[in-house]
């Protein structure tokens, strides 16, 4: 087989091997945020009251907003440039800003006498922040990604 043929032939077996890691990645990666939302489905089971229910709400929160710091953190170690770190600084602080406008919102639209609106509330907190959460992990793997082929360069 002439060497052009092999080369070609080994680059398609290590892009595929490549793939399928990236897959795997990102399936290990789900399956760990995942488990917020399948600790607080059994929370809630097991809690079947509204404190109880509050509760696992509250940790379930703080769960995903410690992901996305972990995520926003590990997003600002990976960018190089200055202006980039800047502009990632003040779209986080603008968003943190449109979280506690909805959440204020939240409180007014629903602030009504029984227990399942305060489940309404803090299950919509919780919606805000995970997917900001999926948002930024979505970046991080994509500049990730980036960082790698850049480095083989």
């Amino acid at each position: 087989m002439p060497p052009a043929n092999l080369f070609m032939r080994n680059t398609k077996h290590i892009i595929i091997v490549l793939l399928l890691l990236s897959i795997l990645a990102i399936n290990a990666k789900a399956q760990s945020i995942d488990a917020i939302d399948q600790d607080y489905n059994k929370c809630k089971i097991e809690h079947n009251t509204a404190p109880g229910m509050s509760q696992c709400a509250y940790v379930a929160y703080g769960k995903w907003d410690s992901e996305m710091n972990r995520n926003y953190q590990r997003i600002l170690k990976l960018l190089k440039k200055p202006a980039d770190k800047s502009l990632f600084t003040t779209a986080q602080n603008s968003w943190k800003t449109f979280r506690d406008a909805e959440f204020a919102a939240y409180n007014s639209m629903f602030n009504r006498p029984g227990d399942k609106w305060t489940i309404l509330r803090l299950e919509s907190r919780i919606n805000i922040v995970r997917v900001r959460t999926l948002q930024l992990y979505q970046y991080y793997d994509s500049l990730k990604n980036i960082s790698k082929e850049l480095s083989k360069k």
